[in-house]
């Protein structure tokens, strides 16, 4: 019996170079999401840009490039693409039931009074910020 067909007749093939690619893509990513916040706070405070615009970059740096990690590694490393159908639906499912937990919470974290609490610290950034926000809509500095 040849080497060739000791294994069966599934060819074994060298995937190595494949998941070099997908992990250089990752390290990129990686390097993007850690340097967008400071290239946002380059443009902010060096350049002059709004806030708002640094506020988005860095947003769409964590974020954005945080779903293509998650993908890339999804498709790639999990091979969820070939699983049996109902295996995505189990996974939307548990996002569903995440996404239900984070707006129950949210509420109750969001809030700055409850029953028998405050949160002093909070209301105090809330009303900071919000001096800030009417300066600037108004023009006049922080």
């Amino acid at each position: 019996m040849s080497e060739e067909h000791a294994h069966g007749d599934h060819a074994h093939e060298d995937h190595s170079e494949h998941y070099y690619k997908v992990f250089k893509l990752l390290v990129i990513f990686f390097l993007i999401s850690f340097i967008g916040p400071f290239i946002a706070d380059f443009m902010t405070e060096k350049m002059g840009v709004p806030h708002i615009i640094g506020f988005l970059l860095t947003m769409t740096t964590a974020f954005g490039v945080a779903f293509l990690k998650a993908r890339l590694v999804i498709v790639h490393f999990m091979h969820l693409p070939q699983e049996k159908p109902y295996i995505s639906y189990i996974l939307q499912t548990c996002l569903v039931l995440i996404a239900i937990f984070i707006a129950g919470v949210m509420v109750d974290v969001l809030a700055h009074e409850g029953q028998n609490w405050t949160n002093e610290a909070a209301k105090a950034i809330v009303d900071k910020n919000a001096a800030a926000v009417e300066a600037l809509k108004t023009g006049g500095a922080q």
